[in-house]
């Protein structure tokens, strides 16, 4: 006993064509107009994952370009300046009149327009303070 398919003709979503399919749920004429229309879709979630991304590693260069030269402390517009994304973090926590934000294992408090204590500080010690009660 086989089961009898009803075949319906159909419009692919990504090229236009029309074919026919064996299932009602059936929306591409094939697997490479399926593949392509996911990743159209998908394309502009991944650039601005990506963007992101680099926006966060080209703030981290430049954190660690000033703690290489010795430099704790900047004013936010001058940080500005050299193309650091103030949006751009991993980590921020609130300590009463100051933020502490972390970019990977750098961490820095930010205050009326200023940014210190700029340090690099270990992540698992990090995660060990977090869970103390």
């Amino acid at each position: 006993m086989s089961k009898e398919y009803k075949q319906q003709k159909s419009v692919c979503l990504e090229c236009g064509d029309g074919f026919v399919s064996l299932r009602s749920t059936m929306k591409f004429c094939c697997d490479q107009c399926r593949w392509d229309y996911y990743n159209r879709k998908n394309s502009s979630a991944r650039t601005a994952r990506r963007r992101s991304i680099q926006e966060i590693e080209r703030n981290y260069t430049i954190l660690n370009s000033l703690l290489e030269d010795g430099c704790r402390e900047i004013p936010l517009m001058k940080l500005l300046g050299m193309g650091f994304s103030g949006n751009r973090v991993t980590a921020v926590a609130q300590y009463g009149d100051h933020l502490e934000l972390s970019i990977y294992d750098i961490s820095y408090k930010q205050r009326e327009g200023l940014i210190y204590d700029i340090e690099k500080v270990s992540l698992t010690l990090r995660r060990a303070n977090r869970n103390k009660p």
